[in-house]
């Protein structure tokens, strides 16, 4: 491969990545301009950047389609919760509440096949505030607002496709074979 050729590689790379990446990261840092900077929220916002980063960036495929990120974070929330609500009646140590959360949500999102793995921070970040249920709850429309806004902008700005395909984004992906 010449110079010429790896020049021009890289360049349809950079612009390809350039404006997707611009979205992300100033949507990500509104984000972490409205939200108190305690260890679950830092967790929780890494999350959401790796998601935003993935959801911008990725052309539509089953594993970053909107509606994936969308119910892996979701599951992972209701595993949180749970697991939150169980360690009310059953105190449990750090550790063994967050090996619970990353198992139980994982496993879940690959049951459901929902597979989004920065999902499974989610239930980390909540496990380790002491946040009600009821108000990281709360929260979650607001998340999950987030991602469709940010995914509606990587098309429109970025990826220059039609809303008739930013539709697709939230059908169901049938595996079949």
């Amino acid at each position: 491969m010449g110079f010429q050729q790896l020049w021009e590689e890289e360049k349809y790379l950079w612009h390809k990545h350039f404006i997707p990446s611009v979205i992300a990261g100033i949507a990500v840092a509104v984000m972490a301009y409205v939200q108190e900077q305690t260890v679950s929220n830092i967790v929780l916002i890494a999350s959401i950047g790796s998601s935003t980063m993935i959801l911008t960036n990725a052309a539509s495929h089953h594993l970053v389609k909107l509606r994936t990120a969308l119910g892996s974070y979701s599951v992972a929330a209701i595993i949180a919760v749970l697991i939150q609500l169980y360690t009310q009646v059953v105190p449990l140590s750090t550790p063994v509440v967050v090996a619970f959360s990353v198992f139980f949500s994982g496993m879940a999102i690959y049951l459901l096949n929902m597979v989004h793995p920065p999902a499974i921070s989610v239930a980390v970040s909540f496990v380790l505030t002491d946040t009600a249920s009821l108000t990281f709850l709360s929260l979650f429309p607001a998340i999950l607002l987030f991602f469709i806004i940010v995914r509606l902008l990587a098309y429109l700005i970025s990826q220059h496709l039609s809303l008739r395909r930013f539709l697709d984004e939230f059908k169901r992906h049938v595996i079949t074979g």
